[in-house]
This record gives C-alpha cells, sequence and structure tokens, in this order.
C-alpha cells in the first residue's frame, strides 16, 4: 500500500505545491502561475529597468494581449492538477494507468503556458534597447548573487 502511495505523493507534491507556492507578478495581474513554473520569472527581473513612456505601454499592450490566455490556461492547470489530485487521493486502488491521462493533460497544459509566456517575453525583449537588456542581465546576476549568499547563510546554520 505504501509503495503506490509514494509515486501517488511524488507527483502530488512537485504539481500542486509551485502553484500554491507562486504570489502575483508583473506577468500576472490576476494571480496564478507564471509562464515560467519553475525558475525565475524574467518579467520581475525587467521591473528595474526604466522603460520609457512609450515603452511602458507597448509592453503594457503586449501583456494585455496575453492576460486573457494566460488566465484561461492558468484555469485549465488549476482544474487539471485539480483532477489528478482528486484521482490519487480517491478511496480504493489508483494505478499509474488510471492517472496517467490526467498526468498528461497537466503537462499539456504547462507547456502552453511556458510557450505563450516565452513568446509573450521575447516581445517585451524586442521593445528593449541593448543598454536595457545590458541593465535586465546585470539585475539577474546580482539577483543569482544575493540567492547564493541567502543558500550559503541557510546551510551555515544548519
Amino acid at each position: 500500500m505504501l509503495r503506490s502511495l509514494v509515486p501517488a505523493l511524488v507527483v502530488l507534491i512537485i504539481f500542486v505545491s509551485p502553484a500554491l507556492a507562486e504570489g502575483p507578478g508583473m506577468f500576472r495581474p490576476g494571480g496564478g502561475p507564471p509562464p515560467f513554473q519553475h525558475g525565475e520569472d524574467p518579467m520581475r527581473i525587467l521591473q528595474g529597468v526604466k522603460l520609457t513612456p512609450d515603452q511602458q505601454a507597448q509592453v503594457h499592450k503586449i501583456l494585455e494581449a496575453n492576460h486573457a490566455a494566460l488566465r484561461d490556461l492558468s484555469g485549465q492547470l488549476h482544474a487539471a492538477q485539480d483532477a489528478l489530485t482528486t484521482a490519487l487521493l480517491s478511496p480504493g486502488n489508483v494505478s499509474a494507468a488510471d492517472v496517467k491521462p490526467l498526468l498528461d493533460r497537466a503537462l499539456q497544459i504547462r507547456q502552453q503556458l511556458a510557450e505563450r509566456g516565452l513568446d509573450a517575453m521575447l516581445q517585451v525583449r524586442a521593445v528593449l534597447t541593448p543598454d536595457q537588456l545590458a541593465k535586465a542581465a546585470a539585475r539577474r546576476a546580482r539577483m543569482k548573487d544575493l540567492e547564493a549568499q541567502m543558500r550559503a547563510l541557510l546551510e551555515e546554520e544548519n
């Protein structure tokens, strides 16, 4: 019994926890998972880049054009994860064959979210100047350095 429950719990943790842990970000005016579910949110890095009013308008237009689709995909992902969790926690025997279609659906939606987010990010990137891209890259490097410092501090405590 325990052997069949462990893989189910692993899947549950992998697919449900990230969605619950995500907070709102620039890409998600209404909340929901980011286009890049795991890892960094490129739009958050761009928040430190000073955009001209024209660039701000262009970025806003890009984000607005993608907002409805990203929100819809987020809703679909939530429903797919809910169906998977319900199946995994249902009474009786549950096999991998029973939940594989549900897992495949969740993965398919995640892929669509990632592709849509990437497309939007490439559109935003095209609005930026080379200097702004360099500033964003420098900001990312500083953020990664801070994350490494935080990990090192936490490891010292253990």
